[in-house]
């Protein structure tokens, strides 16, 4: 009775790790073979009900090692974001907005895994929510005050971060700016000219790509003040 107990505890890991474990022959551009995760659950998840004034924070997924690199993308309506953290502050702009996530991890030695978040507050850990009101509170956002272009300008210029080889995926470092913006939004360029489909933070290099130049255009938006547009400097990936 006690193996057959633990054969029946032991099954459901080893179903859930043959997605993430050990892949034979799959190798890095260095030539490294590179394992997979272990995961053993759950997805990341966001407790918080999605109120008007709280803040969203993202637990991550159950995965071994330990991720050293942990990186959480926020999608606000059609928009993706990911100069947030692992931590959304839900402002009154964003009432009625529909809000889903997903991590990246990534780890020497083995290969990058991405995961969408499940909200568990009342909506059955469904892989989205809508920003609500709080009982009792405003059911309208809070008007904003308006402020001057002359505060409304680029310090540092976007840039991008990650391995310019086909596979890897480029990252958004987003620009300073001299006030906060409410959205931000983004297009790839593949020799300065617009990659289709590609208008996230991040971006994963294509065999088509190969010796070209990769930058990306970032549009920083906020209520009274026109959009400001910053592109990276580029990156040639390796032939």
């Amino acid at each position: 009775m006690t193996i057959h107990r633990r054969r029946a505890l032991l099954l459901p890991l080893l179903l859930l790790s043959g997605v993430l474990t050990t892949t034979a022959g799959q190798q890095s551009a260095a030539g490294e073979d590179l394992k997979n995760f272990y995961y053993y659950g759950p997805n990341p998840s966001v407790p918080e009900v999605p109120y008007v004034g709280e803040a969203l924070t993202v637990t991550r997924a159950g995965l071994l090692p330990d991720p050293q690199y942990v990186e959480t993308l926020w999608t606000i309506d059609d928009t993706t974001r990911g100069d947030t953290g692992h931590r959304l502050l839900l402002t009154a702009e964003l009432l009625g907005s529909r809000i889903s996530c997903e991590q990246s991890y990534s780890h020497p030695g083995y290969r990058s895994v991405t995961l969408p978040c499940a909200f568990n507050a009342g909506n059955a850990g469904l892989p989205w929510v809508i920003v609500q009101a709080r009982p009792g509170g405003p059911t309208t956002p809070t008007p904003t005050t308006p402020t001057t272009d002359s505060a409304w300008m680029a310090t540092t210029a976007a840039a991008l971060k990650g391995r310019a080889e086909v596979g890897a995926r480029l990252r958004v470092i987003l620009p300073q700016l001299t006030a906060p913006a409410s959205t931000y939004s983004y297009q790839w360029l593949r020799n300065g000219k617009p990659i289709k489909k590609a208008a996230k933070a991040t971006y994963r290099i294509r065999k088509t790509d190969r010796g070209r130049k990769i930058s990306v255009r970032v549009t920083a938006a906020a209520p009274h003040l026109p959009d400001l547009v910053s592109v990276s400097p580029a990156k040639r990936v390796r032939r």
